[in-house]
């Protein structure tokens, strides 16, 4: 199911986004090591969740705490970049780092880059957030979520919720660009009605639509 888009974002949404993109950006260049180029996000507003087009993405699962509750949110990268970063952080080079990235699916010593990857882009997010209200951290991630081609990854909305919604692209030397994909809920809204209870575990009964401590793909 495509994603259902409003294209029109306020000057205040389009800021916000575009601070969270600049956060990421340093976020993945801590985490890499080396520069990581990321362009000017794409934004809207969004009522469905968001997909990952053309092949299998990596969902980092965040909560969002906010002065009137908690939203949910989350970041999609390609599987193969997100390996890429990984490899990049072991500081692997010529045939390893191209093994590494080549991987169809996370070996055990991947998935525990892959959280550490989460970690770093939350504590990002969180020190952008926390800066522009009371300093404390307000981003916190959750785990990762292997999601193929065309599917949603499992984040629990209300009929009607809106995310704001960026795509950027983003490029690691050597290789191609790629989409760099953040959902995240509006500044200062509420906590849905039954969040919570969806949130900790009374989703939908496939194991793998469920965020957990794990990167398997």
């Amino acid at each position: 199911m495509r994603e259902t888009m409003n294209e029109v974002c306020t000057d205040a949404e389009l800021g916000r986004l575009s601070r969270l993109f600049v956060a990421l950006a340093e976020g993945l260049q801590d985490y890499a090591g080396t520069s990581v180029a990321l362009g000017a996000p794409r934004a809207a507003r969004g009522d469905e969740v968001v997909v990952g087009r053309g092949s299998v993405h990596i969902a980092f699962h965040l909560t969002f705490e906010q002065a009137s509750g908690t939203r949910r949110g989350c970041l999609l990268l390609p599987l193969q970049d997100a390996l890429g970063l990984t490899a990049r952080h072991r500081q692997l080079d010529g045939t390893s780092l191209g093994e590494v990235r080549g991987r169809s699916k996370p070996e055990a010593e991947d998935k525990e880059q892959l959280l550490a990857l989460g970690h770093c882009l939350a504590a990002a997010l969180a020190e952008l957030d926390g800066a522009a209200s009371t300093g404390q951290d307000t981003v916190s991630f959750l785990g990762c979520q292997g999601v193929r081609a065309g599917l949603h990854p499992h984040v629990p909305r209300e009929p009607g919720e809106e995310w704001l919604v960026g795509r950027a692209s983003a490029r690691l030397d050597p290789w191609d660009e790629f989409d760099v994909i953040a959902m995240v809920p509006p500044a200062a809204t509420g906590r849905a009605p039954g969040e919570q209870t969806r949130a900790e575990g009374d989703g939908p009964g496939d194991d793998d639509a469920q965020p957990s401590n794990s990167a398997a793909a």
